[in-house]
């Protein structure tokens, strides 16, 4: 299942797969506070729907730029779907990513990374 959100000035697109008992929501294109926004219902229905046995990887690894309120936001998101009893993990967040995370100390405490997909498999407690 895809979402895709499109304005003048930036597209993003969300996929969803089903793999190894996880969804993997992953993050494509450029992003904005509004566009995260639009596709949270969207994203948060489709996990409840179709609830996954070991939880949920959000995969940035085909985004170059994440700004604080976007970071939020996703932050946001991983909280609701925890809430309805699915796990999740942050994996593929670039570098520079991080790298202005932290210089703008954005409260990362609580969030389950991993570098990579498999990673991410691994701490959800699945070896693909």
């Amino acid at each position: 299942m895809n979402f895709s959100k499109n304005s003048e000035d930036t597209q993003c697109q969300v996929s969803f797969q089903l793999s190894h008992s996880c969804h993997i929501v992953s993050f494509s294109g450029d992003f904005n506070y509004r566009d995260i926004q639009g596709l949270i219902s969207h994203i948060v229905n489709t996990c409840y729907a179709s609830k996954a046995d070991l939880g949920v990887i959000f995969d940035f690894s085909a985004i170059d730029f994440l700004d604080r309120e976007c970071f939020l936001e996703c932050q946001k998101l991983a909280q609701m779907i925890k809430i309805m009893g699915q796990n999740t993990v942050l994996c593929g967040l670039k570098p520079g990513i991080i790298s202005t995370l932290v210089d703008l100390e954005v409260n990362t405490q609580g969030i389950r990374t991993a570098s990579n997909l498999e990673n991410a498999y691994h701490i959800l407690g699945d070896s693909p």
